[in-house]
Order: C-alpha cells, then structure tokens, then sequence
C-alpha cells in the first residue's frame, strides 16, 4: 500500500497531462467515459513508452483538494467493474488494478492502466482514443499507424553476449537442447564415437537401463584402442585353466533375452500386463483355429 501511496503523492505534485487523469467523481461516475478514458490514456502510454497510465478519482485539480469518492465501495464492485469493462476493450485488457488509498483521512481511488501491447490500438467499443493535451478524443491516423508500424521487441534469445562461453550455460539446459535437437534433426546427426572404458566407469555395464542411446541404433563400429592395458606384472599367478571359457560364456548385454517391444517398454517406463509367452500362446491359438 505504502507504493501506491508514494506513486500518488508523485502524480499529485503534478497537473493533469495525457497518461495522467484528475477526477472528482464525489459518488459516481460514467462507465463508457471511464471506457473511453481507459482506451485513451492506454494508447498514449504506449506512444510514450510508459509502462503505465493513471487515474485518479477523489481530487479536485482545479483546486488542488483531495475530496474523497464512494464510487464503487467495497472489493466486489471494483472487481465487477474490470470483468465489465473488460467486454469492451481490444484483447479484453482492464486496468492493472484499481486500489483505494486513504488519504487526509478521505477515500481515493488510484486507477493503474496498462500501455496497450506494441502492434495494438486499444479500442472502448470499437473505437481509439487519445488525448491532445487534457482533452480526450478520438485517437487520430497518425497515432494509430506509429503504434501499428511498431517493431517487434527483439529476441533476447538470438543476442549474442560478449566473452561468454559454454561454461556459463546451464548443464540441465544444455542438455535438454540435445535431446530436442535430435529429435528434429536425428538424419543429420554424424555418428558418436564412444570411449568405452570411460563409459563402463560412469555408467557400468551392469546398470539396468544404462544405454549408450535411446534411439535405434543402425550398426557399431568397434575402432582400434588408442591406449592399451598395462601387461601383467611377472609376479601375477596365472589363472587357472577354464577361467577364460567361463568369462566367455557370461552374456553381459542388459536387453539379452528380451524382445525389442519389451526394451521399449523399459525405456518409456511402460508396464505390460502380459508377458511375451501369453502374447505367443495366444498367436498359436489363432493360427490353429484359421486352419480349421
């Protein structure tokens, strides 16, 4: 409350111009002229590149008093007011917001306008207004062709910033633009080169779901180490006979066994409520009753 207070205090230290409105308005006001100053005060913010415009009910600005206002009393009556207003207005746009200010002990009104979005007239009604000086009138063509002829606001997003590196990117974000981008762009992705024995110590071969890759993978290409282990030191016993065979016997492929539906289903974190040998018994079923 204390802002609002401070942001009139500053309006009120000045006269009327054209994004700053004075009203008596002792216990009511007409709507479609509030409509009309809405619209008014909107568009010239807008040509001035203010974020907001004003009115203020309560005040006297010929004579500089503060005289107080009953019009709309009460939080539900301000509150059908903009949903009211709002039916007229381009885009349904209404005022920011509307709050009650106590001031010498007299109830004030602090209307808050919003500038009307750049490339838009903001019409009351179908119609544009502005202001010329303290009068209100209709929004003339050359006001509304600055404020249609408007740019765009620039993409922050495709500014390049000075000195910046990879490094000062976001590790979560930057990962989330490579899985978008590969599933625009997954035919012109080159082919990944892998270092196996850095992979095995991230992920181990063992970890259920640990992949190299989600997507279906075309062929792999095994190139020669560019390291290669230490030899074993002399004093190592040799192991015994049959160690190898058995180590080669060992399938240490996560998916072995498993059908490329069901690794899909890991992968997506689906569940399946039959299991592949039901899927089968059922097919066999099928195939005997169409020789039947």
């Amino acid at each position: 409350m204390e802002k609002y207070i401070e942001i009139f205090n500053k309006l009120w230290e000045h006269s009327e111009n054209e994004v700053v409105e004075f009203k008596k308005a002792e216990t009511n006001f007409d709507i479609d002229e509030l409509g009309k100053y809405f619209s008014a005060l909107s568009n010239e913010a807008n040509l001035r590149d203010h974020e907001f415009a004003w009115i203020v009910f309560g005040v006297w600005d010929k004579k500089h008093q503060i005289i107080g206002t009953t019009f709309k009393d009460g939080e539900v009556a301000l509150n059908r007011l903009k949903q009211d207003m709002s039916q007229h207005t381009t885009g349904n746009l209404i005022f920011r917001d509307i709050v009650p200010l106590d001031i010498e002990g007299k109830r004030v009104l602090l209307f808050q306008i919003p500038a009307s979005p750049r490339n838009i007239v903001m019409h009351w009604k179908g119609v544009a207004y502005g202001r010329d000086g303290e009068s209100l009138k209709p929004l003339n063509q050359a006001k509304q062709d600055t404020i249609r002829q408007q740019p765009p606001i620039p993409d922050w997003t495709a500014q390049l910033v000075p000195n910046a590196t990879i490094n000062d990117l976001d590790e979560l974000a930057v990962a989330t633009a490579k899985v978008m981008f590969k599933k625009v762009r997954s035919s012109s992705i080159p082919a990944e080169e892998i270092d196996a024995e850095q992979f095995i110590a991230q992920k181990s071969f063992k970890a259920k779901g640990k992949r190299l890759t989600t997507w279906k993978i075309e062929s792999i290409e095994e190139l020669e180490p560019t390291r290669f282990p230490e030899p074993p030191s002399e004093d190592n016993d040799e192991e015994p006979d049959g160690s190898d065979s058995e180590n080669e016997g060992e399938n240490l492929d996560p998916d072995a066994g498993k059908s490329e539906q069901q690794v899909i289903d890991e992968l997506t974190g689906q569940t399946n409520l039959f299991s592949e040998k039901d899927f089968e018994e059922d097919q066999k079923d099928k195939d005997w009753l169409s020789k039947q």
